[in-house]
């Protein structure tokens, strides 16, 4: 069995559930460091509404996309990637959000 990404972090780092009173809403993220830094690992498709939403419930984030889960994933990720600068490491990519 493959290993996931997020368990190479400490325990208490993994799968943070934060709570929004306000919202009466609970959302727990793949990674979330000492210092408030929430790490999501996305494999699939996420809708825009869904991806900016939890980008203002975390505040302090960065996403790490998986393009190579279907054979056509990474292909179609690079037609996308206009306004990515490189990561320094072949096939990987950084892009701001707005």
């Amino acid at each position: 069995m493959a290993s996931r990404v997020e368990e190479h972090f400490p325990a208490h780092f993994q799968e943070y559930i934060q709570h929004d009173l306000k919202a009466g809403e609970r959302d727990i993220a793949d990674v979330r460091t000492d210092h408030g830094l929430v790490l999501e690992f996305q494999h699939s498709h996420l809708d825009e509404k869904e991806r900016a939403a939890r980008e203002q419930y975390y505040g302090n984030m960065i996403w790490i996309v998986d393009g190579t889960r279907l054979q056509r994933d990474y292909p179609r990720f690079l037609k996308g990637k206009d306004g990515f600068r490189s990561g320094g490491i072949p096939g990987h990519f950084l892009l701001p959000f707005t």
